[in-house]
């Protein structure tokens, strides 16, 4: 209750993890081949946003952008996934 994301588990590839938006009004955009700290808050306006789950790994060449239904807009990467678990960087944009 209250998340804004999930992440998934995609079992037919490595690697596995895959960033879903599940509240209403969420919106992602997948930045490739640029890493966390490659996106600034600059990059936001440029970014094909989608309230749609893509079926793209959220891996370490990727960050992954959310804005929520309230207008924040943050940014998650650096995935690093252990077993069943995963841990990512985020920060507000």
């Amino acid at each position: 209750p209250g998340a804004d994301i999930k992440i998934a588990y995609h079992a037919d590839r490595s690697p596995h993890a895959v960033v879903v938006p599940i509240s209403e009004g969420v919106e992602i955009a997948f930045v490739g081949n640029v890493g966390f700290d490659g996106v600034t808050a600059e990059d936001v306006t440029n970014l094909a946003f989608s309230p749609e789950g893509v079926d793209l790994a959220f891996s370490a060449s990727t960050c992954v952008v959310i804005r929520t239904d309230q207008g924040a807009v943050y940014k998650i990467g650096n995935p690093s996934e252990s077993g069943l678990s995963i841990s990512f960087n985020y920060a507000a944009l």
